[in-house]
């Protein structure tokens, strides 16, 4: 789930920073930044993001540490409208070995991104790609007896709304919706028996999601905000013929964000501490849910 927040340098140009929360992917939008019309063309921007952190408080048997990768690159921009290639990696570490990180699997997201500018307002249209596949489970059957493995292909088209930030009270607001029609669905799990458990991938219908983030500029190089962010899933039957044919439940995955921003010329460095509810995290082929709060610091290029 992502995090726009807006920041401003000593040369006056406002750079959104969009990518930084991950839904794993950041949904960057760079037509938030006003440029220069010789800054168009081919390849005109480009942002990178990585984040490292513990599970601290609220944890489980196979969540620990915090660790992401991601960018975006802005294809091309011509007036009022861009292509964007985005993409994150997602690595899940568990305690569960002997040195209490073991990489227990990765999601990774890729998208491409159609944005088109109306004023202060952007709308994004595109395809977003994700999996999930299991990374080091030979720790399982070593100190567990335990055989099994969990692999997620499923990928979504989706339209998004984002504006630049409103001003009240000396606060800046950053509003995002979006809306997601899952149209590959795949959901792969070992032992057999656990392929008839749900809530399951493969009977995803589509998601609604709202977002809203409060930040504060306190100094010319400190800022503080809040994120509050809840995305709604509905399922339908595991008939993939029928997936659309009926509302068999309702998914509701809540998340929020207190971050501290340090903010170079080149690069922001921000300490956040964020808490995120997953009826089911992916990782189990029993589907488990996860109540995690995460402690760590986000370092991201300014483009």
């Amino acid at each position: 789930m992502g995090v726009a927040v807006a920041l401003f340098f000593p040369r006056g140009q406002l750079v959104s920073q969009t990518w930084l929360y991950p839904e794993t992917i950041q949904p960057t939008i760079p037509l938030l930044n006003d440029v220069r019309k010789n800054e168009e063309g081919f390849l005109s921007s480009l942002a990178l993001w990585g984040e490292f952190g513990q599970y601290v408080v609220a944890r489980d048997i196979n969540h620990r540490w915090v660790v992401s990768l991601g960018g975006n690159m802005e294809l091309f921009r011509s007036g009022m409208w861009d292509i964007n290639f985005e993409t994150n990696i997602h690595l899940v570490v568990d305690p569960n070995n002997n040195i209490t990180f073991n990489p227990r699997a990765f999601i990774w997201e890729e998208g491409i991104v159609l944005g088109v500018k109306n004023g202060a307002q952007v709308w994004s249209f595109g395809y977003l790609h994700r999996c999930k596949h299991d990374v080091d489970n030979l720790e399982l059957l070593r100190t567990s007896n335990r055989e099994e493995e969990r692999a997620l292909i499923y990928g979504s088209i989706f339209a998004r709304w984002t504006r630049k930030p409103l001003r009240f009270i000396g606060w800046d607001i950053e509003p995002l919706v979006a809306a997601h029609v899952y149209v590959i669905v795949q959901d792969q799990r070992f032992p057999i028996f656990t392929r008839k458990l749900a809530p399951s991938v493969q009977s995803f219908q589509g998601a609604l999601r709202a977002r809203c983030t409060a930040s504060k500029t306190l100094a010319r190089t400190y800022r503080t905000g809040a994120t509050i962010d809840i995305r709604v899933t509905s399922l339908g039957p595991r008939n993939a013929a029928g997936r659309f044919s009926s509302v068999a439940r309702i998914q509701v995955n809540p998340a929020g964000e207190l971050f501290w921003d340090f903010l170079g010329k080149a690069a922001a460095l921000r300490v956040f501490l964020r808490y995120t509810y997953d009826p089911d995290n992916f990782i189990s082929p029993q589907p488990q849910s996860s109540s995690l709060m995460a402690l760590g610091v986000r370092l991201l290029s300014i483009p």
